[in-house]
């Protein structure tokens, strides 16, 4: 059987390498959580730029619809002899025209407030990610600090039992 200053220096070993090891886990599921964060990051970046996409094709619509209004109001108007470019006829159609550029206009602005959300959420992932690499920075960090603490544990407690056993006396008492 070993000496007990021996088993002291196999457990130190054994303590500082579980402390090293528990600290790039650590840090390995750290920078896990940042690349996924790196990827929602782009996925939201993705949407924004679907949301604009998606948002200019409802817009054209939306103008679309209004011209196509306008021109079944002309039409209607002139089929029944109605003068289409004066007075209560041309009113008719400014309104139309009005109400036609609120829709685009409403459309671009959720358009905007949706893109936005995603740009902000897009951030939030990007510093989600940082935060996440500087926690697996500092895991190394603490682990590599803990592990000389260990060692350094170790060998005072081994230093003692030496210096109790070349004296002949027993350590701890």
């Amino acid at each position: 059987m070993c000496e007990p200053a021996t088993l002291t220096l196999i457990a130190t070993g054994v303590a500082a390498a579980g402390t090293m090891v528990g600290g790039l886990m650590k840090a390995s599921q750290q920078r896990y959580s940042a690349a996924v964060a790196d990827q929602n990051a782009r996925l939201a970046s993705a949407q924004a730029a679907d949301a604009l996409q998606r948002g200019q094709l409802e817009e054209q619509k939306s103008y679309q619809r209004t011209s196509q209004l306008l021109g079944q109001q002309r039409a209607a108007m002139a089929a029944n002899g109605i003068e289409v470019d004066f007075g209560s006829a041309a009113d008719v159609q400014a309104d139309t025209l009005n109400l036609g550029r609120q829709d685009a206009s409403t459309i671009r602005k959720n358009t905007e407030r949706e893109m936005k959300g995603y740009d902000i959420e897009s951030l939030n992932y990007t510093s989600q990610a940082k935060a996440d690499r500087a926690a697996a920075t500092g895991s190394i960090v603490s682990a590599a600090f803990q592990t000389a603490g260990t060692i350094l544990g170790g060998a005072s407690q081994f230093g003692k039992m030496k210096a109790a056993a070349s004296s002949g006396t027993s350590f701890g008492g």
